[in-house]
């Protein structure tokens, strides 16, 4: 009894520890309102108009990458490090800024171009939905500029009201689109699409110095730093962008768009573990881009193998209720999806247990991590897709994600003993 009263003691006393449980509670929150919010536009418009809904949201979350380009990987790295000098700090935002601000301009202009080809390449007849889909990604990259910067600050709890506030917006508004009769795969998306940038605008005014900095050059050694991992993050932002929607344009593209709600509706089931894991790695993330010692790096990587338990255990506990989760929550319309769903499930619990060691990365001078790590996973994801989902259907697609979520992790925790092997080396 005693050690474990010194363990509470210990566990209270962690500053890591604090945050993690704001920022999960705040996910939590978030997740749960995000579920509430789908679940019901699930219900009101069924599965073919969810589909074309989910489509729409899956191609904004792809092209919302133009206006980052690895710069989210690059904050999270170098910001908390400038902690305790905060004209370095403004000078890197300022950077930053100026990035954004050009890649955001020149890629929505160009993607812009090719929505009359997107109609064709993802048999995907719906222009204004597209068109939505572009404004929409504006909003949500500065959404998660706001997010980012606030994480770097360690502010999470004004991350909590960012999340909750923008998921508190949807469902709202989503329920009041039900109850007038007025929800459709264009209102919901119009809605869905705001909510971000709104939530993004009234945090941001609290924080003035850190938002509304006028974009312009850094120093030339700032410079060297960004352009340094600029190329191999990018890589890594994009791919990971397509890890989490390209199924979704293989499904429309491949298989019906009944198919497509089904399987997206699963998808949002799982987005509850996914919601834990960026909490999770959010404050881990931002934590250990300080650790510059592999005494530090051993601790960490040892007090990391709690939160693979917890997905291992966590996952274990869904099971049972699988069949009862997707009937109380998406309805019988759906059963359809009950395999995909607990595989996709299977899949966000895997990748919870990865986000400690890719924590990991941003302590190490290892940008290449992010870039191959990427690529490996979409190469999977695409090759499972095109050889096997017109013959297995949902299966296919959600076999894919595990296939590609596996290779991740020994790729992963084979690169983690790699790059503490170089750390020790130029230590001794």
């Amino acid at each position: 009894m005693t050690q474990l009263r010194r363990a509470y003691t210990l566990l209270l006393s962690s500053q890591a520890v604090r945050q993690s449980a704001l920022l999960t509670i705040g996910s939590t929150t978030t997740a749960v309102l995000s579920a509430i919010a789908l679940i019901y536009v699930s219900r009101v418009l069924g599965p073919v108009q969810f589909g074309i809904f989910s489509v729409g949201t899956a191609i904004m979350m792809i092209v919302s990458k133009v206006g980052d380009m690895g710069l989210a990987t690059i904050i999270t790295r170098q910001l908390p490090r400038l902690h305790d000098d905060p004209q370095k700090q403004k000078e890197f935002l300022a950077q930053i800024s100026q990035w954004k601000l050009l890649l955001t301009i020149v890629g929505i202009s160009l993607i812009g171009l090719t929505i009359p080809f997107a109609q064709d390449l993802l048999n995907y007849p719906y222009p204004t939905l597209l068109f939505l889909a572009l404004i929409g990604s504006i909003g949500l990259i500065i959404y998660e500029y706001v997010f980012l910067v606030l994480s770097a600050m360690h502010k999470f709890q004004w991350v909590g009201v960012l999340n909750v506030l923008q998921a508190a917006m949807k469902v709202v508004t989503f329920v009041l689109l039900g109850i007038t009769g007025y929800a459709t795969a264009t209102s919901i998306s119009v809605f869905y699409y705001a909510a971000p940038l709104v939530a993004a605008l009234i945090v941001a005014t609290f924080f003035g110095q850190w938002f509304f900095i006028l974009p312009h050059s850094g120093s030339q050694t700032l410079r060297a730093e960004v352009k340094k991992h600029v190329g191999h993050a990018a890589v890594g932002m994009i791919a990971a962008t397509l890890i989490a929607n390209i199924d979704v344009l293989f499904v429309q593209k491949y298989l019906s768009t009944f198919e497509t709600g089904i399987y997206s509706a699963s998808m949002r089931i799982a987005l509850f573990i996914t919601f834990v894991s960026s909490a999770v790695g959010g404050v881990l993330n931002n934590r250990v881009a300080r650790y510059q010692t592999s005494q530090l790096l051993h601790s960490y990587l040892r007090k990391s193998l709690l939160i693979v338990l917890m997905a291992a255990t966590g996952f274990l506990c869904f099971l049972p209720f699988a069949q009862y989760v997707l009937l109380f929550t998406l309805g019988p319309e759906f059963s359809s999806g009950l395999i995909p769903m607990i595989i996709l499930v299977f899949n966000a619990f895997l990748s919870l247990a990865i986000v400690p060691l890719i924590s990991f990365f941003y302590a190490v001078d290892h940008p290449n991590y992010f870039s191959i790590g990427g690529i490996l996973q979409v190469v999977v994801i695409c090759l499972g897709n095109l050889l096997f989902l017109a013959s297995y259907g949902l299966m296919a697609a959600a076999l894919s994600r595990v296939a590609a979520t596996a290779l991740h992790m020994a790729f992963t925790v084979w690169y983690v003993r790699y790059a503490l092997q170089i750390v020790e080396k130029k230590e001794s």
